[in-house]
């Protein structure tokens, strides 16, 4: 008898899942069949202001308050998002204008949106990154709700909100943002800042590097890296910070590294002789230093990187003599010119710049063939 009783509460288990997900689907398809009928009214009403903007006239008061009213809610955003997205493929700059002259609604919607849930918050920031709306319209009141929403706890508000500001193109607003969220104590992940700012800001980069540099210090480390990794990875050349960086044995050691990396990168005479002396210290550092630095080696060829290379091949740590081989062979060098290192007792020197020789031979046979 309990058997049968567990069978008949397993089979209406199963049945109530299964009603579930009929009705779940129903409603999808409710719900999106809603959302295609709102964004296509959405979108003969915007079409049709469009067509009153290239007459020469002004937007009427009433559709103003009627965008006022529909977005206030998340349906009706969601609704204009597909409405605009479709506009904007056909006419992309008439729809940049209209959203210039129906600003207003965001700067009223921001003050709406910023008391709702987090990620009814979020997806607002996000449609005024996509739409580049704040790019052609400066508010203060928008920008010091926007900076607010930087203290978030939540990821996705703090990086849709970090686009959104990104896209004013204003050094002053980055240098802002990037202090707010180093200040806050929610991890803001260093790739999503790094990359944010490398894809999404366009504006005065010169200018901007000047102002990250004037408040250099005030920025944790963690932040400086960022600032600095941004530098390297955007081709802004900032040479004389950087050897200050490097020359300066008490700057914190990721700092140095970021900029023996850029060096790499970037190779300037200067700092030519920092990173051999770098390179050949094996004392009081640690290995990271010379593994760093013979990579960077590649773009300093010479006699002297030439024996730096050659000695590092027999360093006891691993990472120091892949890195010395690679650069060797980037270099160019041979068999020939490395007979010493072929000829020598050193059988991991002789295995590693074999393999890395040997790589380079088959990669040329791969291409000609």
């Amino acid at each position: 008898m309990k058997i049968e009783i567990m069978i008949y509460v397993y089979i209406a288990i199963c049945i109530s899942m299964i009603a579930f997900n009929i009705v779940y689907v129903f409603v999808l398809r409710h719900r999106e069949k809603a959302l295609e009928t709102n964004s296509q009214k959405l979108k003969k009403i915007i079409c049709d202001q469009i067509e009153v903007i290239k007459t020469g006239k002004e937007i009427s008061e009433k559709h103003i308050k009627y965008l006022c009213k529909k977005l206030d809610r998340t349906s009706g955003i969601t609704a204009f998002d597909r409405a605009l997205e479709s506009v904007s493929r056909k006419e992309p700059d008439m729809a940049q204008k209209y959203l210039v002259e129906i600003f207003y609604v965001f700067e009223y919607l921001t003050h709406r949106y910023i008391s709702k849930d987090t990620i009814k918050i979020a997806y607002f920031p996000y449609i005024l990154h996509k739409y580049n709306i704040l790019k052609h319209y400066d508010s203060e009141k928008v920008l010091d709700a926007l900076l607010n929403l930087l203290r978030s706890v939540n990821v996705y508000c703090r990086e849709n909100t970090l686009k959104a500001l990104y896209s004013m193109q204003r050094p002053d607003v980055v240098v802002a943002s990037l202090k707010i969220i180093d200040k806050n104590l929610s991890f803001h992940h260093p790739k999503l800042i790094c990359d944010g700012l490398l894809n999404y800001y366009t504006g005065d980069k010169e200018n901007l590097k000047d102002m990250l540099f004037e408040s250099f210090n005030a920025y944790s480390t963690g932040m400086q890296l960022n600032i600095l990794n941004y530098f390297r990875f955007g081709n802004i050349r900032c040479d004389k910070e950087m050897l200050e960086l490097l020359s300066n044995e008490k700057t914190d050691s990721e700092l140095r590294f970021a900029a023996i990396r850029y060096f790499e990168k970037f190779p300037i005479k200067e700092a030519e002789s920092s990173i051999w002396a770098i390179a050949e210290n094996s004392e009081d550092r640690t290995w990271e230093y010379q593994a760093i630095a013979s990579s960077a080696l590649k773009s300093y060829p010479g006699d002297v990187t030439l024996r730096i290379l050659v000695k590092n091949l027999s360093s006891s740590n691993w990472h120091i003599r892949r890195n010395s081989a690679i650069s060797l062979e980037k270099l160019g060098y041979t068999y020939h010119d490395l007979i010493n290192v072929f000829d020598g007792n050193d059988r991991y020197a002789r295995e590693i710049m074999r393999y890395r020789l040997d790589k380079r031979n088959a990669e040329k046979e791969a291409v000609k063939a």
